[in-house]
């Protein structure tokens, strides 16, 4: 069915009763009220991923924190293994271990166990280079 031949009324007073019985000025409203409702959930949606974020690398520093604890004194122990023939066995494992670590630490890759262990094993790097520098030092007091 055509409506071609149909008289159109651009009267302000009949567009303005048009919106008055049809409702265009409701359906404006009603798309304000669902775009606000959709941002108000994107809201919550973004505020619920950054409180989860934040528990997540509250965790990853917890854990990194308490293994580099438990890291050092082993460390300290791992350096005092030597060979019969007095090879630093443990010096070496300590250096190459925690100098792999740093690296990983430097590189802070996106997954957050590799993370974790980059920053948890340098502390055997800086517990060999104290170890180190301390026996350099007493050797040359004696």
């Amino acid at each position: 069915m055509s409506h071609a031949n149909t008289p159109r009324n651009a009267d302000p007073a009949a567009l303005a009763q048009f919106d008055a019985e049809f409702g265009l000025q409701k359906a404006d409203e009603a798309t304000v009220l669902q775009e606000r409702i959709e941002a108000s959930e994107f809201g919550r949606r973004c505020r619920h991923e950054w409180a989860a974020q934040k528990r997540r690398e509250k965790t990853e520093h917890v854990i990194g924190e308490v293994l580099q604890v438990t890291l050092a004194p082993g460390a300290g122990a791992l350096a005092a293994w030597k060979t019969k023939g007095g090879f630093p066995v443990g010096a070496l494992i300590n250096g190459v271990v925690g100098t792999g670590a740093k690296a990983l630490s430097l590189y802070q890759p996106e997954n957050a166990t590799l993370r974790v262990i980059g920053k948890a094993g340098k502390v055997l790097l800086h517990s060999q280079i104290s170890i180190t520098t301390h026996n350099h030092i007493e050797d040359k007091d004696q």
